[in-house]
């Protein structure tokens, strides 16, 4: 089935009043959903070949042909000693100065709460601009990328549970790639996040967030759940428009901290990064993480547009 279908005929329709629903929907929606689905979201092929050979790093291609097929990748223990060490630290210090957590054993940081804990952390603040991991998020983009949202949080262990995020679910956001660090180790038994391999490929139609949630079984008909484990340190990358949930038990805590990145939609305030680090970005990652891109004239910002895109400078 098309994906257009799979957008217009998610439930029956049997009245009168659904098939004029129906049509209204597809003149005023399709065009949004052409623009969204085959421009803003269709990957450059030629980018990606220069992307490859600008950056020169010998996993890439491999890498990046496993994010674009299964919409996941998991790197195992991608951080290791000092700088894993002082995340850790950074973070423990964190949960030091934040009291209490919510009924759920809940504990967040940054998000959309206008906090600005990322700033206070060197190491955390240097993997939002990291080469290798964002050139996996600018390959399957297929075009420049932006910092679109940061929020970490704690998990302590509680008794099983379902709700928001902690269910099968797609989010309301469309594409967008997330770039999750495991600061704790993750076990297969513990509060893991679970991620169905291709779905990310399938348009699903919603207008709210019940029917961006799925059932086991809804779920488990899209293919097999990927468990993203891993030691501490390990990176799971993946594109949330893929069906995938997180698990609360009674399994160890739980410390992340992601990154969202898009091609410049869907853009939330940012904490800000460490001022040590903002002194080493160069022009293409102050773009990237939204540091005086919006101040610039048009002519400029089409300048950096064109050295972003076809140029791939100073990677």
């Amino acid at each position: 089935m098309s994906e257009r279908l799979v957008m217009m005929n998610q439930r029956a329709r049997p009245t009168f009043k659904w098939w004029v629903q129906d049509v209204v929907d597809a003149v005023l929606h399709y065009p949004s959903y052409l623009v969204e689905r085959h421009i803003y979201e269709r990957p450059s092929a030629r980018y990606r070949k220069m992307l490859i050979r600008v950056t020169g790093f010998d996993k890439l291609a491999a890498d990046c042909e496993i994010l674009s097929r299964d919409g996941v990748l998991i790197l195992p223990g991608y951080f290791t000693g000092e700088p894993l060490q002082q995340m850790q630290q950074d973070y423990n210090r964190w949960c030091e100065l934040k009291s209490g957590s919510d009924r759920y054993g809940f504990k967040d940081f940054d998000g959309g709460k206008q906090e600005s804990y990322l700033a206070t952390s060197y190491s955390m603040s240097k993997v939002a601009v990291g080469p290798y991991l964002t050139a996996l998020v600018s390959y399957y983009w297929g075009k420049p990328i932006r910092l679109a949202y940061c929020h970490g949080y704690r998990l302590d262990p509680i008794e099983p549970q379902e709700y928001r995020a902690f269910r099968w679910h797609h989010d309301l956001k469309r594409k967008q790639v997330r770039v999750m660090v495991l600061l704790t180790d993750t076990p297969v038994e513990g509060q893991r996040m679970d991620y169905i391999a291709g779905s990310h490929r399938v348009w699903h139609r919603f207008t709210n967030h019940r029917q961006c949630r799925f059932t086991e079984e809804e779920a488990r008909s899209y293919g097999s759940p990927i468990h993203c484990v891993g030691p501490a340190g390990t990176v799971v990358l993946f594109d949330a428009n893929g069906i995938h949930r997180g698990n609360r038990n009674l399994g160890s805590r739980r410390d992340q901290y992601t990154f969202n990145y898009t091609a410049g939609r869907a853009l939330f305030p940012l904490p800000g990064l460490h001022p040590e680090v903002v002194k080493q970005l160069t022009d293409r990652q102050r773009r990237m993480v939204r540091i005086d891109d919006d101040s610039r004239n048009l002519w400029t910002r089409f300048r950096h547009w064109i050295t972003d895109r076809y140029f791939l400078r100073l990677w």
